[in-house]
Formats: structure tokens, C-alpha cells, sequence
């Protein structure tokens, strides 16, 4: 056995606490380190989640949204489909009813035509018989002057 006195010891024994708490400082601190490592892990595995969570709902977002864009891109297209047809009827009965005027028109301007032709050649041929008639009746009343004539002539020799 030694001895050792209360200041030796107590200065041993701060040593060995010491050491000992230095110890435990650098293990507790290796122990804190590996926990907030793993919570590190945890954290960054849990935000890539997260971000790959929303990334893919941007993405069904995305695809719900462009094929919304199609099916209004179809309906666009379809109604200037319709559109076009429409007008395409519209400017064919136009064009039909224009056509059918314009035939109309052409039908009774002919006959117009066909009737003042045919009221032309009416007076014509009532001219030409009134002319026959009166050149008739100059050369009946020419007749009878001669027939006149004649029987003066012969009323003033038998005279």
C-alpha cells in the first residue's frame, strides 16, 4: 500500500475523471454525429420523396392538362369543321337560289321576247293584210272610176 494524500488524490482522480469525461464527451459526440447524420438521411430521403410526390403529381398534372388541351383542340376543330360545312350549305343554297332567280329571270324575259316576236309578226301580218285589203279597195274603187269613166264616155258619145 501507498499513500497518497487528499491533494495527490483528488488531483488523480480529477485526471481519470478527466479522461474519462473526454471519453464520454467524444463518444457522446460520435453518437450525436451519427445521429444527425441519420436524420440527415432521413431528411434528404424524405424531401426527394416529397420531391418526386410532387414531380409525379406535376406530372398527372401535366398529361390531365394536355390531354384537356386535346379534347379542346377537338372540339375547336370540330366546330370549324361544322363551321365550314355550314357556310359551304349556306353559300350552295345561295348560289342555287341565285342560279334559280337568274333562270327564272332568263325564262321570262324569253318569253317576253317570244311574245313581243310573235306581237311583231302579228302587226306585221295585220299591216300586210290592211295593205292587201286597202290595195283591194284602190283597186275596186280604181274599177269602179273606170267603169264610171267609161260609162260617162259613152253617156257623153250617145249624147
Amino acid at each position: 500500500m501507498f499513500q497518497v494524500d487528499d491533494s495527490i488524490y483528488a488531483a488523480i482522480l480529477e485526471q481519470v475523471r478527466s479522461i474519462e469525461f473526454n471519453n464520454e464527451v467524444d463518444r457522446r459526440m460520435a453518437e450525436l454525429r451519427e445521429q444527425f447524420k441519420t436524420k440527415e438521411e432521413a431528411v434528404r430521403t424524405s424531401a426527394e420523396k416529397d420531391y418526386e410526390k410532387q414531380l409525379s403529381q406535376k406530372d398527372i398534372e401535366m398529361g390531365r392538362l394536355e390531354t384537356e388541351l386535346a379534347r379542346l383542340k377537338g372540339i375547336i376543330n370540330n366546330y370549324e369543321a361544322t363551321k365550314k360545312s355550314e357556310i359551304s350549305e349556306l353559300e350552295n343554297a345561295k348560289a342555287k337560289e341565285i342560279f334559280d332567280v337568274i333562270s327564272a329571270k332568263d325564262k321570262l324575259i324569253a318569253e317576253l321576247e317570244s311574245q313581243i316576236s310573235n306581237s311583231a309578226e302579228a302587226h306585221k301580218v295585220a299591216i300586210l293584210e290592211e295593205r292587201n285589203s286597202m290595195a283591194a279597195d284602190v283597186q275596186q274603187k280604181e274599177k269602179r272610176i273606170i267603169e264610171l269613166e267609161s260609162k260617162l264616155e259613152s253617156d257623153k258619145l250617145a249624147m
